[in-house]
């Protein structure tokens, strides 16, 4: 169980069941003014929650995206980017040092402010369905796969 201080203030949606025209007017609901948001984070790749995320931008606003597929290609209007002067853009390991960040993360985790380990769980090989099933499931964020 994640602790309740890294829980404050979180909105968690289940997209699975929503059109894009109900999960962009859900995103933008959960923004102040409920004009859309003004950062909008990617970590999955899925092609319609990247696309959907796009359309919750408010003016001004940026797209990160962390996840990826190579089989996504979401649609981006130009003309939006223009009149909005949107920000799409990807980064990798967000765009950090690996040996400052690492460190830096290594002590979040143990200052209990970075709860990555209870958001995983292992698995073997041969589990693999009951490791898809209990991410779909929400049991899990990330199943590593060990041997």
């Amino acid at each position: 169980m994640i602790p309740k201080p890294l829980l404050e203030g979180v909105q968690v949606l289940n997209s699975k069941d929503l059109s894009e025209e109900a999960l962009v007017d859900r995103l933008k609901q959960l923004t102040p003014n409920g004009l859309g948001m003004d950062f909008a984070l990617d970590c999955v790749g899925n092609e319609d929650v990247v696309h959907a995320a796009y359309l919750s931008l408010d003016k001004l606003g940026m797209l990160l995206t962390v996840g990826g597929s190579n089989t996504a290609k979401p649609s981006f209007a130009i003309e939006r980017n223009l009149v909005n002067g949107l920000t799409i853009r990807g980064t990798h390991q967000g765009d950090s040092e690996s040996r400052v960040m690492i460190p830096k993360l290594i002590q979040m985790w143990k200052d209990g402010q970075f709860a990555f380990d209870l958001m995983q769980a292992e698995y073997r090989f041969e589990d693999l369905a009951k490791a898809i099933e209990d991410m779909h499931a929400g049991k899990v964020i990330k199943p590593l796969l060990v041997t």
